[in-house]
């Protein structure tokens, strides 16, 4: 069966209606009753009412923001601890990802180890050993980059190739890192992502111990023709704590240790 077609359709014609109907719906006269609160305050009430909001969204952020929010922590934690030392390794290590990024490394550490104690290859989850081995060389990383690069930073932290007083004086994380990553590099196929990754990874932590390339296994070792420039370019200088700039303006260390001492600044 076939549907006779109108000769006067105008598709222009019906597009323009339907924007005119959309504009008729959205300008309603007058402002929202917020606005027009908001526009009746004086500077002073202005201010205190952008610092009530700026106070509720902080307050909303901490549970909920995707990126600094605490909520999934919390609710995996919770899991955790009502399965009474029957966890999966899969649970566990989502625990441990969630705290890390959360900058609670040594409390991801330990739930990763946990998740290394029980993990079994084959499982349904698809979690194995060495993606278990694989985050806990990368927190580790990240506790050394927290106890050096952040607690003791210094002009040449973090700018590759590390050197000079870019050289982590607390070891422990890098050493733990070397050790997991090795053991990844020993297990996975040698063209996989993760084989890749960790790789690099294991070459930037002897780095960090002033032991590249010496140390690195051959096998493992990234040539050090990769970390040189193949044009003249100057090497950047950091003078932010000469000139007494040396600040953190988003993390400060109380902050990293979220209400815990600090142990740096004992």
């Amino acid at each position: 069966m076939k549907f006779a077609r109108k000769k006067n359709s105008n598709p222009c014609l019906l597009v323009l209606t339907v924007c005119v109907a959309l504009a008729i719906c959205g300008c309603k006269s007058g402002t929202s009753e917020p606005d027009q609160d908001n526009a009746s305050l004086s500077p002073d009430e202005s201010h205190q009412a952008m610092l009530e909001q700026l106070a509720a969204i902080a307050k909303e952020s901490k549970n909920q923001n995707a990126y600094f929010g605490n909520s999934r922590q919390k609710q995996l934690l919770s899991q955790v601890e009502r399965a009474k030392g029957k966890a999966s390794a899969d649970m566990l290590l989502s625990l441990g990802n969630a705290e890390l990024n959360l900058g609670m490394e040594r409390a991801a550490i330990s739930h990763m180890e946990q998740a290394l104690l029980v993990v079994k290859e084959g499982s349904k989850s698809g979690i194995r050993r060495s993606d278990v081995l694989y985050w806990l060389g990368v927190a580790s990383l990240r506790l050394a980059e927290t106890e050096n690069c952040c607690a003791q930073n210094t002009p040449d932290s973090c700018i590759v190739p590390i050197q000079g007083s870019g050289i982590h004086t607390r070891q422990e994380g890098s050493r733990k890192a070397i050790a997991y990553l090795t053991e990844v590099l020993e297990t996975v196929a040698r063209k996989s992502e993760t084989h890749v990754r960790a790789r690099w990874l294991l070459n930037l932590a002897y780095m960090t111990l002033g032991e590249y390339p010496a140390k690195v296994p051959y096998a493992y070792r990234v040539d050090p023709a990769y970390f040189q420039s193949r044009v003249t370019f100057p090497r950047f200088k950091n003078i932010s704590k000469q000139l007494g700039l040396g600040k953190s303006s988003c993390l400060t260390l109380n902050g990293l240790f979220r209400g815990r001492s600090n142990p740096f600044t004992r």
